[in-house]
């Protein structure tokens, strides 16, 4: 039984992976910001099988009755959907037809143990499904149909064969290549639909219950997708870049040039909305607020009723260095003589002008006060330091999670998480996001292995660039073709990037010693504008 469990718990986890495959379509994330019409962006087999019908629970949770389609054809047709299955599947996977759409099955698991082995399935629906980790919406129509594509969440295979097991894996792994071969014979079609934050937000009223579960960031992304979806070009460079990395995305038409009667009624009710949902966030989230040095921020740090007083000021001493200090209720505190989560605080080129007061953890009852220090390279670093009767540093996180100081980005959730940034010169010098966790004593790095790039700007990909599903290299395979715009996307900052096309491709691409080892050519040669910056 342990085996069987231990095969069973490998495999939950090689599913999690596949479901965030990199040879397919993906991305989000972003802040609030003002509403006004002109300050729009801030913030199976071969051989006959009889057919028969099976009383089944629906992929979208509806009872419907499934029926087996074979032999199985390659492209595979069902109503509007066409997918090309990979060659391999041919013979050692069975189709399942309803009404609604198709579910794929590994044959040797299925026919082995009533029916399991689902690997996924496609589907459509009027209406939108409740959210589910397995489901991801596609595409979407203009009369408001909903294509979907579903993966298992556990592992529904023969786990006792490893043979099986083995091939019923690679099935999985290259689900994101059938999902890209996938063409929809319909009116109207919008792909991609993965990219959009609110997909149907041109042709569906919002539910304020879904908007109530967004973040700021979220909110922002969500208002700003209903202009970008018109050509609406942004003057925020996050914006703008977060944008063009969106297949559907065509920025053509000038802020100041932009014309409101392009919107329908829907997107206009929507943005209302939206407007509304961001304003209630904001009420319920405060912080984080900045203040200049000048000011005098009056707030309780330590939850006893009591408003604190707080100051900061910043002096360059004769030696060249500088004193930093945080007054609170008037007890002076030199922040270089606070250690920092067991590291030595050094401000080398603090910022004067600001600093901030934040609320990390929403439920423990304190605030904090954060100070920034620029760094010798425009690396910066903020400290963070709580108050309760005396002032301690908690920790410290690389870059700047402010909004207002990070493109709109708000680098905080109110539940321990706070998103900073790094550099990584891995194949150039780029931003990426970095997590760090406050536990209720100190910010910590968890030292998550994956890090997202922060949105920026595209490279032309001179020839066609063959890349993993997987940051594996025995996972499958795709291309993505030489185009005009390529853009990467995650890293974990030694050897592996996730690239994706304009044209929706991507993939993971190895990079040795500066060098695409997929091509065996200098990166140089093979994408423009690679930049490196001391």
């Amino acid at each position: 039984m342990r085996q069987v469990m231990k095969k069973r718990m490998i495999l939950v986890m090689a599913a999690a992976i596949m479901a965030a495959a990199g040879c397919g379509t993906g991305d989000v994330a972003t802040k609030t910001i003002n509403t006004s019409a002109d300050e729009t962006e801030s913030k199976d087999s071969e051989e006959e099988v009889s057919s028969r019908e099976l009383n089944s629970e629906d992929r979208d949770g509806s009872a419907k009755a499934y029926e087996i389609k074979t032999p199985v054809q390659n492209p595979y047709t069902w109503q509007e959907y066409t997918v090309t299955l990979p060659e391999e599947w041919i013979g050692r996977c069975i189709i399942e037809e309803n009404e609604s759409g198709f579910s794929i099955y590994q044959k040797a698991s299925y026919e082995k143990n009533d029916a399991t082995g689902y690997v996924c399935g496609f589907f459509h629906v009027k209406e939108p499904v409740e959210y589910d980790h397995g489901k991801m919406i596609i595409a979407y129509t203009d009369d408001g149909t909903l294509y979907y594509l579903a993966q298992p969440t556990d592992v529904p295979c023969d786990t006792d064969d490893e043979q099986t097991a083995g091939e019923y894996i690679r099935m999985c792994q290259q689900v994101p290549q059938l999902k890209n071969s996938l063409s929809i014979n319909a009116s109207g079609v919008h792909a991609n639909a993965d990219e959009y934050m609110l997909p149907t937000s041109s042709i569906l009223k919002l539910d304020p219950e879904v908007l109530a579960g967004l973040s700021d960031n979220g909110l922002w992304i969500a208002r700003n997708e209903i202009y970008a979806r018109h050509g609406r070009q942004f003057a925020n460079d996050y914006l703008q870049q977060y944008f063009n990395r969106c297949t559907w995305y065509k920025g053509e038409i000038l802020p100041r040039e932009f014309q409101e009667n392009l919107l329908n009624r829907i997107e206009k009710d929507n943005l209302q909305l939206l407007n509304a949902a961001e304003k209630e966030y904001d009420r319920q989230h405060p912080y984080p607020k900045t203040y200049e040095a000048s000011e005098t921020a009056a707030v309780d740090l330590n939850g006893d009723g009591r408003a604190d007083e707080i100051t900061y000021q910043v002096s360059e001493q004769n030696s060249g260095e500088f004193l930093c200090e945080i007054i609170v209720n008037g007890e002076t505190y030199s922040a270089n003589e606070l250690s920092c989560s067991q590291e030595d605080m050094v401000m080398t080129n603090p910022a004067m002008d600001f600093f901030f007061i934040s609320d990390i953890l929403e439920n423990d009852g304190m605030l904090e006060v954060a100070v920034v220090d620029e760094g010798p390279s425009e690396d910066p670093i903020t400290y963070f330091f709580q108050y309760d009767g005396a002032l301690s540093c908690i920790g410290q996180v690389p870059g700047i999670p402010f909004g207002e100081m990070n493109g709109g980005f708000n680098g905080f959730n109110g539940m321990g998480n706070i998103t900073g940034q790094s550099t990584t010169d891995l194949i150039e010098t780029a931003c990426l996001q970095d997590n760090r966790w406050y536990d209720g004593t100190n910010i910590i790095d968890l030292g998550i292995p994956w890090r997202d790039f922060l949105p920026s700007f595209s490279h032309a990909l001179y020839e066609d660039l063959p890349v993993y599903c997987e940051w594996d290299v025995m996972s499958a395979t795709t291309v993505i073709p030489a185009q005009e715009e390529v853009f990467f996307l995650g890293t974990d900052t030694k050897q592996w990037i996730l690239v994706k096309g304009k044209d929706g491709s991507q993939g993971y691409m190895l990079v040795e010693d500066g060098t695409i080892a997929q091509l065996g050519k200098p990166a140089q040669q093979v994408f423009s504008d690679l930049r490196f910056f001391d």
